[in-house]
């Protein structure tokens, strides 16, 4: 049954109570955040990959879609761990 303040009280938790509240910095708030922990790999098409690297001067291990598709071809997490 709720509380007068509408909480059941099995999943109440308020900043007090929690120091793992994130919260911004005022400086930092009109920036994009990111992901810190995402892999590439099944995230970005190939053509896009070679853009990125393109426009970053940053060399890939294949130069065209076809070859760097196939470097993703993964046969099983082994082969791609």
């Amino acid at each position: 049954m709720p509380s007068a303040s509408g909480s059941t009280g099995r999943f109440r938790r308020t900043r007090e109570q929690s120091p793992h509240v994130l919260t911004t910095a005022p400086q930092a708030a009109p920036y994009p955040k990111i992901e810190l922990h995402v892999h590439l790999e099944g995230t970005v098409r190939p053509k896009t990959l070679l853009e990125i690297a393109g426009r970053n001067d940053y060399a890939l291990p294949a130069d065209t879609e076809e070859v760097l598709a196939a470097i993703y071809d993964f046969r099983d997490f082994t082969h791609f761990i």
